[in-house]
Protein backbone atom coordinates (compact mmCIF):
# COMPACT_ATOMS: atom_id res chain seq x y z
CA UNK A 1 0.00 0.00 0.00
CA UNK A 2 2.93 2.44 0.78
CA UNK A 3 4.21 1.81 -2.45
CA UNK A 4 1.43 2.95 -4.26
CA UNK A 5 1.48 6.08 -2.22
CA UNK A 6 4.34 7.16 -2.80
CA UNK A 7 4.31 6.40 -7.07
CA UNK A 8 1.22 8.49 -6.68
CA UNK A 9 2.91 11.84 -4.99
CA UNK A 10 5.65 11.17 -7.03
CA UNK A 11 3.58 11.26 -10.10
CA UNK A 12 1.38 13.84 -8.76
CA UNK A 13 4.48 16.66 -9.48
CA UNK A 14 5.61 15.45 -12.74
CA UNK A 15 5.57 12.16 -15.29
CA UNK A 16 8.21 9.85 -14.26
CA UNK A 17 9.52 6.28 -15.25
CA UNK A 18 9.87 3.45 -12.79
CA UNK A 19 13.67 4.15 -13.32
CA UNK A 20 12.98 7.65 -12.19
CA UNK A 21 10.85 6.77 -9.24
CA UNK A 22 13.70 4.17 -8.39
CA UNK A 23 16.49 6.38 -8.32
CA UNK A 24 14.25 9.00 -6.44
CA UNK A 25 13.51 6.65 -3.19
CA UNK A 26 17.02 5.39 -3.18
CA UNK A 27 18.54 8.86 -3.07
CA UNK A 28 15.82 11.01 -1.30
CA UNK A 29 13.69 8.97 0.82
CA UNK A 30 15.58 5.83 1.81
CA UNK A 31 16.39 7.71 5.38
CA UNK A 32 12.58 8.03 5.82
CA UNK A 33 11.34 4.59 5.01
CA UNK A 34 12.75 1.24 4.12
CA UNK A 35 10.59 0.96 1.29
CA UNK A 36 11.85 -1.73 -1.25
CA UNK A 37 12.91 0.09 -4.53
CA UNK A 38 12.74 -3.44 -6.15
CA UNK A 39 8.89 -3.70 -5.38
CA UNK A 40 8.19 -0.48 -7.08
CA UNK A 41 7.58 -2.19 -10.52
CA UNK A 42 4.81 -4.47 -9.82
CA UNK A 43 2.99 -1.15 -8.30
CA UNK A 44 3.32 1.07 -10.85
CA UNK A 45 2.46 -1.73 -13.92
CA UNK A 46 -0.92 -2.63 -11.62
CA UNK A 47 -1.96 0.89 -11.83
CA UNK A 48 -1.68 2.06 -15.64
Amino acid sequence: MIQKLVILGLLKNKPSSGYDIKKFIEKDLKIFTDLDTHSIYYPLKKME
